[in-house]
């Protein structure tokens, strides 16, 4: 593993409900397996002394950011950084020069007085007040750059240290040191317990492994189990999975229905501690300890059950309502079409968050209208190859996303191989200033940045704040309202990648209790249409149940 360039990871990254061997630490701060092993003796701690060594989630993240700390040199108003001395080294008196970015603040350059050598550092307006009279005040001159940061908007110009104050209105707020390290939510509830029972890690990793290779569940949804368990844990003072009984499993139950969570949360939990004691019941060391009769404990009751399955129904966009948004966008800058085309193909496909980042240029033919989601290539759900032709939902989307894919083929010169919707980044000048987000040829990372713009462009059309993934209730509701035949509802399920017609009215086609009411109303006055027959119902289902 190649190291990165910067000089601090981001331990955002952690999860603290998992924990982490060497090679994953590696993978995740983007250094080597070697660098981890020195961390390790230099204190981060391990769950225990056995191999291969591991880590607690939270361990890490609460080391990592002290053992940064303790790497920190404070320095004195007259002294610097020196790269050269790898140490903390007082700068000559009258060296010293000022210069203000609006990215970087007050910056100092002056001379190393042990090495001789140029030292940098970033100063506050008080800062750069007592080091200008420590350093000689007469060296100090601010020179004001502009945004692009190419060069002086004024030039020979220079004011005197008393002026500092004066630049305040243009430096960036201070950065406050984060809280103190806190475990994060664990469901809906703040759990502030972490693990302490090494056996344990040890079994639920081999079980984690089991449900991805052998059960094929992805890591996204693995990590689901992982909350549910260190909450069961907790709860338990982390004793030993091997003490579980039928008391056990009702007080359990007791206690997650005393929190307050929902009921398809706590079925869900009581799914996967279910799961975890079913798989120890085969392990080696647990034939004996674990009854299955004891598991069958944690099922939800029948009314529990049947309300975890009931869908509530969700508020919706109508297609006027998605256009209305889309008129309302603005289109200013590159990064507005971006933002616009990628509003357009959702309106045009209802495509998934994880597949919409991962698209590439050569996956939509303009010819045939077709998006192909390749899953080799694309995130699409269980990996399923989709073949999503545009909805007829407006000749404006359309428009809108066949001229940006036209664009980054004609204009940005992009490959087959490059984002559909590439990823927007601060460009920095000379100086380190930042300048207008721009455009690279990478994909994102998540769909947070998605998400937000989708549910902005829906509040500046006075509408709720509806996600992306209410596009596909969006493109049911509209197919309810052409009332298309049992073929053409089969070809549009087949669109959203739905194995079955059934699938598509379950889980998206549920109408509002307006609509409910107002197709209740038109059936009983329509005398147009024709009543079905035995028949004819009999040949609706058998197409829906081919899928």
């Amino acid at each position: 593993m190649a190291r990165n360039s910067k000089r601090r990871s981001d331990k955002r990254k952690v999860r603290i409900t998992k924990t982490y061997s060497i090679e994953e630490i590696a993978i995740l701060f983007e250094k080597t397996e070697g660098t981890v092993l020195t961390w390790i003796a230099d204190g981060l701690p391990t769950i225990d002394a056995l191999e291969p060594p591991l880590v607690y989630g939270w361990e890490l993240k609460q080391w990592h950011e002290e053992w940064w700390d303790r790497r920190r040199k404070k320095c004195a108003a007259n002294e610097f950084y020196c790269c050269h001395c790898q140490d903390v080294r007082p700068a000559e008196p009258g060296t010293i020069t000022f210069s203000v970015r609006v990215a970087d603040g007050i910056r100092g350059v002056a001379v190393c007085s042990v090495c001789g050598t140029s030292v940098v550092r970033n100063f506050s307006v008080e800062h750069a007040l007592e080091a200008g009279s420590v350093l000689g005040e007469k060296q100090g001159r601010v020179s004001r750059f502009n945004d692009s940061d190419t060069a002086p908007s004024n030039p020979g110009i220079h004011l005197p240290m008393g002026d500092f104050a004066e630049t305040a209105d243009i430096l960036p707020p201070e950065v406050h040191s984060e809280a103190p390290f806190v475990p994060r939510r664990t469901g809906s509830k703040r759990t502030t317990a972490v693990p302490k029972n090494p056996f344990n890690e040890r079994l639920k990793r081999a079980y984690f492994d089991y449900l991805h290779h052998a059960s094929g569940r992805s890591h996204k949804s693995v990590s689901k189990d992982e909350g549910a368990l260190l909450r069961y844990e907790s709860f338990f003072k982390f004793e030993d999975f091997g003490t579980f009984s039928s008391r056990r499993a009702i007080e359990y139950k007791t206690y997650l229905g005393s929190l307050g969570l929902s009921v398809t949360t706590v079925v869900a939990e009581l799914r996967s501690v279910r799961r975890l004691l079913t798989w120890l019941t085969g392990t080696r060391g647990f034939t004996n300890k674990i009854s299955p009769l004891d598991i069958d404990y944690l099922n939800p009751t029948m009314n529990e059950r049947r309300a975890s399955q009931s869908t509530s129904t969700k508020v919706s966009p109508s297609v006027d309502n998605a256009l209305t948004a889309f008129r309302l966008m603005p289109l200013t800058t590159v990064i507005d079409r971006r933002n616009k085309a990628i509003f357009a193909l959702l309106s045009l496909t209802g495509v998934r968050g994880g597949a919409l980042i991962t698209l590439r240029v050569k996956h939509f033919d303009p010819d045939r209208r077709l998006l192909n989601q390749n899953p080799k290539e694309v995130a699409t759900k269980s990996r399923k190859q989709i073949n999503t032709y545009l909805f007829d939902t407006g000749e404006e989307f359309e428009t809108c996303f066949i001229k940006w894919h036209r664009y980054l083929i004609d204009e940005l010169k992009y490959a087959p191989d490059d984002p559909l919707f590439p990823k927007s980044v601060p460009l920095k000048g000379k100086g380190g200033s930042v300048g207008k987000n721009s455009l690279v040829p990478i994909h994102h990372g998540s769909t947070q940045s998605i998400s937000l713009m989708v549910k902005r462009s829906f509040k500046r059309a006075g509408l709720p704040e509806f996600t992306m993934h209410r596009f596909r209730d969006m493109l049911v509701g509209e197919m309810y309202r052409r009332k298309l035949p049992a073929d053409k509802l089969k070809a549009w399920s087949q669109n959203f990648g739905h194995a079955s017609v059934k699938t598509t009215i379950v889980s998206y086609g549920k109408l509002s209790s307006v609509e409910q009411g107002r197709l209740i109303q038109e059936s009983a006055i329509d005398t147009d249409d024709k009543p079905l027959t035995k028949k004819d119902l009999a040949e609706f289902f058998a197409k829906m149940s081919k899928g």
